[in-house]
């Protein structure tokens, strides 16, 4: 895996090589669809020779990093699960992150706005599926969307840099949808939402979600009173 590095200043730069994944999990760049009839009704797939884009939270150093990628609702409903993979480096001993901070945000003409919901996830899976990189799914408390409406998703690692090192979102192997993913960095000068131009990140969606078919049931019921 070639890993991007926005660094601290006291890292070397440096890239580390990828070894061949061992699984790639539930999701492939097969699944590349956004369909309410399927269980994962929004899904980019991880890119295994992608590099990963710092995203953490380090409460002792201190630093924040955060990175954003945006997902149109195919329909009405509510996510209820959350998958993406994700990248170790720089550490001197590797160890899984404490926590995930997942946030879901409206969008701001192709920009993070508000925050909509926040979750910090300590229960979460790990599968190893290649060098230093996983693929984590967790649960996290249902989050209603709208049909058509564009949000926002960012996944922070709670990892401290000494001596684990950083973390990192991994781009998907699927084409880039609607906006640009976004990074803010502080500590590195990135105040604002920048393009990192990694691409957009590998995540999917699920939940219960009303397919149109459902959508026409009700209608039908409710016309009949």
């Amino acid at each position: 895996m070639r890993f991007r590095l926005t660094l601290l200043m006291l890292v070397i730069f440096a890239t580390t090589a990828f070894a061949a994944p061992v699984s790639m999990g539930p999701a492939t760049h097969t699944d590349y669809e956004f369909d309410c009839n399927r269980d994962a009704f929004w899904c980019q797939a991880f890119d295994p020779d992608g590099g990963a884009t710092a995203s953490q939270e380090d409460v002792v150093y201190p630093f924040e990093a955060w990175t954003a990628d945006d997902f149109v609702a195919p329909c009405d409903g509510t996510v209820d699960q959350v998958q993406w993979w994700g990248g170790h480096w720089n550490y001197v001993t590797l160890t899984l992150p404490d926590y995930f901070i997942i946030t879901f945000w409206d969008d701001v003409n192709c920009t993070p706005g508000s925050e909509l919901a926040s979750e910090v996830v300590y229960t979460y899976t790990a599968t190893e599926v290649g060098t230093d990189t996983y693929e984590y799914i967790a649960d996290v408390t249902p989050f209603s969307m709208t049909a058509g409406t564009t949000y926002w998703l960012t996944i922070q690692a709670g990892l401290l840099f000494d001596p684990a090192g950083q973390w990192g979102w991994i781009p998907t192997i699927d084409p880039d949808q609607g906006c640009v993913s976004l990074q803010m960095f502080p500590l590195l000068g990135m105040d604002v939402w920048t393009d990192h131009t990694n691409g957009d990140m590998a995540f999917c969606l699920f939940g219960d979600v009303v397919t149109a078919a459902e959508e026409t049931s009700l209608s039908t019921i409710k016309s009949l009173y």
